[in-house]
């Protein structure tokens, strides 16, 4: 996709890091892992952060959020992104929502937002069926997403996509 710029000339979006949070199961190191990609490569990092709804909650799917909305733990969460950038030299955009996980970092990579890298956190403690369930929805998301997913499991320990297995 291209934008329009002053002089009717049309230029390439430049390409972006997107990490994705599921405030619920916290997962530090994805975020922290889509830093240093995005200051490596030089890319700006979106930071896509997903509240679950409670039971009973009157919020639609994709419904913005503000940060003074949310809990303590992912507020601090946030703030840990937002100083590791500046630390990094790191342009940032932040999206905060409530809905389903998978279904609004779906919507996101549906946009025009020209991500090269999909960053996502594996929790730790997961069970199998979990874990099994947590990569079929991935690779559901895979087939809206064109650039690259990469599955931080813990610091240091990331797993592309295609390594996943069918």
């Amino acid at each position: 996709m291209r934008e329009l710029t002053a002089g009717n000339r049309f230029t390439a979006m430049p390409p972006k890091v997107l990490v994705a949070v599921d405030f619920d199961t916290p997962t530090p190191w994805a975020w922290q892992y889509a830093v240093q990609l995005a200051a490596r490569l030089k890319f700006p990092l979106t930071f896509l952060g997903v509240v679950v709804p409670t039971a009973g909650a009157d919020l639609g799917s994709g419904d913005g959020l503000y940060p003074e909305e949310l809990a303590e733990g992912p507020k601090r969460q946030l703030q840990g992104v937002v100083q590791q950038c500046q630390k990094e030299g790191v342009g940032l955009e932040i999206f905060l929502t409530e809905g389903s996980f998978f279904q609004e970092v779906k919507r996101l990579v549906n946009s025009a937002g020209n991500f090269k890298f999909l960053v996502m956190g594996a929790p730790r403690t997961a069970s199998l069926p979990e874990m099994e369930a947590f990569c079929r929805a991935i690779r559901e998301l895979h087939r809206h997403f064109c650039g690259e997913i990469l599955l931080v499991r813990e610091q240091g320990s990331v797993t592309r996509l295609d390594n996943l297995g069918p």
